[in-house]
């Protein structure tokens, strides 16, 4: 049996367990904010969604997914400057982020600032967070400014990461054909016809198109 001073010692040697609880940083809280917002969602809590948003939005002002749910929260309620400011702060602290450029450039052209909207996407046009759907929205934007170059330009960027839009073929033979390349712009249009994704009016228009 081992002496009392002996297991005195011992129980003296064992380190303490400690209980604490680690409070989240900023960015587990705002991510934690964003996780909540998007249940309340699932459950059509809109207004809850919101307010979490915000607050995660608060914590992280670089929270990508946040600023761009609730900026398209805001848009769906009718309160576009609303959603426009968002995404301008989301652009000051994010200035790359081809996202944010592209919500905002669309919030621009609904209330008819075209020139705004192509402004707004060329700032981002070159890096590396843009993708197709992004070129090809340029390019519609540059078209109702009759830009067609660039427009053609933007249009077969897009056409290079999903060649099979149609509509993108479209935009791409109108664009060509406003620039009298009419050989390269019948070679568009019978892409378009290819695709079969054309909505029908547009399709009937490339047809009639095609054979000029």
């Amino acid at each position: 049996m081992p002496r009392r001073g002996a297991a005195t010692a011992l129980s003296a040697a064992e380190p303490a367990i400690r209980h604490e609880t680690r409070r989240p940083n900023v960015a587990e809280f705002a991510e934690d904010r964003y996780r909540k917002a998007l249940a309340q969602l699932r459950a059509g809590h809109t207004a809850e969604a919101r307010a979490l948003l915000s607050a995660s939005l608060q914590a992280a002002p670089a929270h990508v997914e946040a600023r761009q749910t609730l900026a398209a929260l805001l848009s769906r309620a009718g309160h576009n400057a609303d959603a426009e400011t968002l995404l301008r702060e989301g652009r000051a602290v994010v200035p790359d982020h081809g996202g944010f450029a592209l919500s905002l450039a669309r919030l621009q052209a609904a209330r008819a600032d075209i020139s705004g909207a192509v402004a707004t996407l060329q700032d981002v046009a070159g890096t590396a967070s843009v993708d197709a759907e992004y070129h090809g929205t340029l390019a519609a934007f540059l078209v109702q400014l009759d830009r067609h170059a660039d427009a053609a330009s933007h249009y077969e960027h897009a056409l290079r990461q999903q060649p099979g839009n149609g509509t993108w073929w479209a935009g791409l033979a109108m664009s060509l054909e406003a620039q009298g390349r009419r050989d390269e712009a019948r070679a568009a249009y019978r892409r378009a016809l290819q695709t079969d994704d054309l909505p029908e009016k547009l399709a009937d228009f490339v047809r009639a198109r095609a054979g000029k």
